[in-house]
């Protein structure tokens, strides 16, 4: 799968409510997935059970409202893409609703993402 259809994919996977599955289908063994700075909890995670984990966390801890991803952006060569995705969830422990746009960037080699690095700005959180 080339680079364009891995980013497509992963679009309308996000689109469908299907993120999880897309990591366990585009995703290395090895990844690594770093969050926007003042991102509560781990910044960094290794791996793609730590990412599956994270991703989980994730969907139990919010209530999502919408998450809607736009893209892929791909540059005129080179091996990253870049999604923007608008996010509204409400955090289940502070009831707190959160309406945020952040940019995710993702690194590919081989066929799979290796590494994926999400962009805010952190008075949106």
């Amino acid at each position: 799968m080339n680079i364009e259809e891995l980013a497509d994919n992963l679009v309308a996977a996000c689109n469908q409510g299907q993120a999880v599955n897309a990591v366990q289908s585009y995703y290395a063994d090895s990844v690594v997935s770093i969050e926007g700075r003042n991102t509560p909890g781990a910044v960094r995670t290794e791996g793609k059970g730590a990412v599956l984990a994270k991703n989980h966390w994730y969907y139990d801890n919010h209530i999502v409202h919408s998450i809607t991803a736009h893209g892929p952006f791909l540059p005129a060569s080179g091996n990253f893409f870049s999604v923007f995705f608008d996010i509204d969830v409400t955090q289940k422990w502070s009831d707190q609703r959160v309406q945020m746009r952040e940019i995710g960037l993702y690194r590919v080699i081989d066929g799979e993402i290796v590494e994926e690095t999400f962009m805010f700005h952190p008075e949106e959180i």
